[in-house]
């Protein structure tokens, strides 16, 4: 089992995150209980791969100032790729910034000789794929923030 933790912070309050967060995987094909078609890139190099996953996120039991959201996501066309499961909570960071932690795991394919290529390379497009996600992520809600605010601030 292969590991990733990584982490963004974000300027949008808290409150508002989990909703965009589900407003864009709603984009995306999640309504009504379905699973997000997302593309996941990864850039290493000089070597660029694109893959669609299938992704599928649900709110778990939070506290006061987290949310948690329980994301999976697999290819969507079968493969040689792994799936991949995370927990991911917001936090409110205050003065109108949050911060997304996400802690995800998958089992590389292929048994052993999966695991050696997860050792050598798989590991590293694993996490800039994550990496590359919560970029994605931070700018979405950051926009979409942006602009409520100012459509707001124009009425």
């Amino acid at each position: 089992m292969s590991e990733i933790h990584e982490y963004v912070t974000l300027r949008c309050p808290f409150e508002r995150v989990p909703a965009l967060l589900e407003e864009y995987l709603n984009e995306h094909g999640a309504r009504d209980g379905g699973a997000a078609t997302l593309t996941m890139h990864v850039q290493v190099g000089d070597l660029a791969l694109e893959r669609d996953v299938l992704a599928t996120m649900a709110p778990k039991p939070g506290y006061p100032g987290y949310e948690l959201l329980q994301i999976e996501w697999k290819p969507k066309d079968g493969g040689l790729y792994p799936a991949f499961n995370a927990l991911v909570s917001v936090a409110d960071e205050g003065s109108g910034f949050s911060r997304i932690d996400l802690d995800g795991s998958y089992e590389p394919p292929l048994g052993p000789l999966g695991v050696a290529f997860d050792a050598a390379l798989g590991h590293r497009f694993a996490h800039q794929t994550v990496v590359d996600l919560l970029a994605h992520l931070k700018k979405t809600c950051e926009t979409r923030y942006a602009s409520e605010s100012a459509t707001k601030g124009a009425v």
